[in-house]
């Protein structure tokens, strides 16, 4: 559940990061904008250099990164978390923090602005679940049952955006949210990583996922791009590539396809003890 709370803040900062900041950019230009961005970064970089404190517990980590590395990616439970964390962090980076906003424009004929913040719910809604999923999988002291329930809300949510668009942007910006609610049940991959592993190599294991959980942007972001330029008719507006609905949906498919794989790679996670 801490967990959840920490990435509900960090989602915070996505949602700020779509249409208040695509407004900002209209009405004072991107350099101002990034400007500023930049001050507040270094203003909250200060605050928890004078506040946050290291506290050591327990043994000592193992000296050197590869001496804790090592036994890491041995343990073959831990490759099976970071496929399914990959696999269900894909809407989130692939559609939520980019190929959203353009899709959105273009299925339904929306300005910029509007679909950037109909595509922010996905982040709305992922700091909405995640302390809630870390709360559910708390409660239950069961982390593979509420994960796979997650992944079947996004898949469900995600396909209906992408092949059964509704008109209504309101039943849109709903699915947005449970596109993000489903998909952060992925906080319980932390849970995993603990569970999976002795507590001398926890922060280790924790890293290694979140390594390949936010590769999941470098995976289908440019997935979907070089699907979509296959797909390309040629046209071109203002010497930039056009793209209609109906290439987007094969390419956004590709993050149905990582749901699919997530959720069975999940069937075979095993629940940590304790």
């Amino acid at each position: 559940m801490l967990s959840g709370l920490a990435m509900m803040v960090g989602m915070a900062g996505g949602v700020f990061g779509q249409a208040p900041v695509s407004l900002a950019v209209e009405s004072y230009g991107w350099r101002s904008t990034l400007m500023g961005i930049s001050l507040v970064g270094a203003l909250i970089a200060v605050c928890a250099w004078l506040t946050v404190r290291d506290r050591p517990i327990g043994k000592p980590a193992a000296r050197g990164l590869f001496a804790g590395l090592k036994p890491v990616l041995r343990e073959p439970q831990n490759w099976l978390n970071a496929v399914a964390g990959l696999g269900a962090t894909g809407p989130l980076l692939g559609f939520g923090a980019l190929w959203g906003v353009p899709y959105l424009q273009t299925a339904l004929s929306l300005e910029r602005p509007e679909a950037a913040a109909l595509a922010s719910l996905v982040l709305v809604g992922w700091g909405v679940g995640a302390p809630s999923f870390g709360w559910v999988s708390d409660r239950l002291n069961r982390r593979r049952e509420p994960f796979q329930v997650g992944i079947v809300i996004c898949t469900v949510s995600l396909t209906t955006l992408i092949w059964q668009l509704p008109e209504s942007k309101i039943a849109v910006g709903a699915l947005c949210f449970l596109v993000g609610l489903g998909g952060s049940a992925c906080i319980v991959n932390f849970a995993f990583a603990k569970g999976h592993n002795p507590p001398e190599r926890s922060a280790t294991a924790i890293g290694f996922i979140n390594g390949i959980v936010t590769g999941a942007g470098a995976l289908f972001q440019p997935a979907i791009g070089a699907v979509l330029d296959w797909m390309w008719d040629g046209t071109l507006r203002e010497g930039a590539r056009v793209y209609d609905a109906g290439d987007y949906r094969p390419a956004l498919s590709l993050m149905l396809i990582g749901l699919v794989i997530a959720w069975f790679t999940a069937r075979k996670l095993r629940e940590p003890s304790g």
